[in-house]
């Protein structure tokens, strides 16, 4: 009887994947390829062990994770292609197809998820002893990935500067009218460094240099960090390998580390919290009797929103969590969120009137919202008024009249809701649907062209290898060979994260703080107006081989720092 449903699943799990989502309908693909035949057996094979299996955890977590990939998935494949969701209920055959599609994708997640749990429950039932932490190997790791990153600085000699670092420089030359929108902060941070250098040996291009330098060397140090870190979790030398690679040449990581962004040092921030989680986590007196860790937690709590404005969102999450995960030191994890709010707070209110500093322009803050109105406007334009909306977004009428805005705003979300709903998704689909791309670099490396004083590329040595590499990514012709694309998808990074959050909730609950915090981050983003921007999560790129480490590897008792 077992093998009759598995059998029976399965045959209905492949012909739903007959049906497919293009650019204006939903059409019918040929299964009649010998490739299905394997698919076919794989699934026949998990869903027998699954229903054999009497642990109902696995399967209730399996199933949560196979629920969410393919609602993803269909809504992200509608988003892509017919840019909306609306047209699924609207043909009930359609509704049909639609429904034996997403079944087939979450019984595919679901066998992946199965299998996934299962053989990681047993490899960390059997895994050996692992390392130590150890502080002077961190100093080698920080020693070799300088010697890596070395060429990349001096190939992108001073740095590569977008338009918004242009803007960042500019106010931090001038401190007249700082502009909030980038981090008034880092514009700060920027000045003590900038301005001393260009008064000292007369040009702006080696303070811009020397910032790089420094923001390559906190990059590079917090990686080594995690390097050693995660070392205690792994179980092999090829596993410990991979990640030094990762951090060491993913050529992402190292053309960030000389692009001056504040999402550069924003994800370096994220990472650290994420490395004063684990420890937390992994040892909780030893980590809330240390004056030194509890302050290394405040001061990650304190710069996320400074350095990036839905930072507030993590650092306002973890301060609801904190309280909730480590229960038995309250005092302590209610003093540092006190605290970090506390400092925020005298930044907003004290240290930026002070400063003069300028507040984010309402036609940039509100911009989703915007969004919502125009795509109701643009779609229902025959049935409105030019009045409810105005098609060129004025600060001065919006700052006249707030709240005639937002009556307008809901009035017409009111009257086309799925509308506004689709506009919310259009802005966001890419961080949860793998299928689509964005750029990823800037190509932003001649700084001249922005026009700030003496400012130009000098590269010290020209590479032809890190010019084909950063022209190969810029370009997205990784898009062309199969699998690589993954390795740059925002999507399938979330979709790694649910896998790892899932499988805490199963089988290690304690490291589940380490997922809420990146969920957190990911929902900050989801309001952003921008559906795919690589530098807004990559701060989940490299949280993510801890994140898989702390989840699903040996924990070692003894983290205590024995050098060696």
């Amino acid at each position: 009887m077992t093998l009759f449903v598995s059998l029976l699943i399965s045959f209905i799990t492949v012909r739903g994947f007959r049906f497919t989502i293009t650019e204006n309908r939903l059409t019918m693909q040929n299964t009649l390829s010998f490739i299905w035949l394997p698919v076919l057996l794989f699934l026949v094979h998990v869903l027998s062990l699954s229903l054999k299996e009497r642990n109902s955890r696995l399967k209730i977590f399996a199933v949560l994770f196979a629920v969410i990939t393919g609602v993803c998935f269909i809504a992200g494949a509608g988003m892509e292609k017919m840019k909306g969701i609306s047209w699924v209920w609207r043909d009930p055959d359609v509704s049909v197809n639609v429904l034996n599609l997403f079944f087939s994708h979450a019984v595919l997640y679901y066998c992946a998820a199965f299998s996934g749990f299962k053989y990681l429950e047993q490899d960390r039932r059997n895994a050996a002893e692992t390392g130590i932490f150890s502080f002077r190997r961190v100093l080698i790791y920080w020693f070799i990935l300088l010697i890596l990153y070395l060429p990349w600085y001096m190939h992108f000699y001073p740095g590569i500067v977008t338009q918004d670092t242009a803007d960042q420089i500019n106010d931090a030359i001038t401190l007249d009218g700082i502009r909030d929108h980038h981090s008034a902060f880092l514009t700060l941070m920027m000045r003590l460094v900038i301005f001393p250098l260009r008064n000292m040996t007369g040009s702006l291009q080696n303070g811009v240099a020397v910032t790089t330098l420094l923001q390559m060397l906190i990059v590079t140090f917090i990686f080594a960090l995690t390097c050693v870190w995660v070392r205690k979790y792994l179980t092999n030398t090829l596993s410990r390998v991979f990640v030094f690679l990762w951090y060491a040449i993913f050529p992402v990581n190292n053309i960030y580390s000389v692009t001056l962004w504040k999402d550069v040092l924003f994800s370096v921030c994220f990472l650290a919290l994420l490395l004063c989680l684990d420890a937390a986590a992994e040892d909780e007196e030893n980590y809330f009797s240390s004056r030194m860790k509890r302050l290394a937690l405040l001061l990650t709590l304190v710069l996320l929103p400074l350095m990036r404005h839905n930072g507030i969102l993590i650092s306002v999450a973890m301060c609801i969590f904190l309280p909730l995960r480590f229960r038995h030191h309250r005092r302590q994890t209610g003093l540092i969120c006190c605290g970090a709010l506390l400092v925020f707070g005298l930044w907003k209110l004290l240290v930026l009137p002070v400063l003069h500093v300028t507040e984010i322009p309402a036609g940039q803050a509100l911009s989703v919202l915007e969004q919502q109105m125009a795509r109701a406007m643009n779609v229902h334009h025959e049935e409105l008024s030019p009045d409810p909306v105005k098609r060129h977004f004025r600060d001065d009428l919006y700052r006249a009249d707030p709240a005639g805005f937002f009556s307008s705003w809901a009035k017409l979300g009111r009257r086309y809701p799925v509308d506004y709903f689709e506009a919310l998704l259009a802005n966001n689909y890419g961080y949860w649907f793998p299928e689509t791309h964005y750029w990823v670099v800037s190509s932003g490396v001649d700084a001249g062209k922005w026009d700030i004083e003496d400012v130009h590329a000098a590269p010290l040595f020209s590479s032809g290898v890190l010019t084909k590499v950063f022209d190969y990514i810029s370009g997205d012709q990784f898009l062309k060979l199969p699998l690589l694309p993954l390795l740059f998808s925002r999507g399938a990074c979330f979709w790694i994260w649910i896998f790892c959050g899932c499988f805490c909730l199963f089988d290690n609950r304690k490291k589940f703080i380490l997922f809420f915090c990146g969920l957190s981050l990911w929902t900050g983003i989801l309001i952003s107006p921008v559906y795919n921007e690589y530098r807004y999560v990559y701060g989940l790129f490299i949280g993510l081989p801890l994140m898989m480490a702390a989840a699903f590897g040996r924990r070692e008792p003894d983290i205590g720092d024995h050098s060696r």
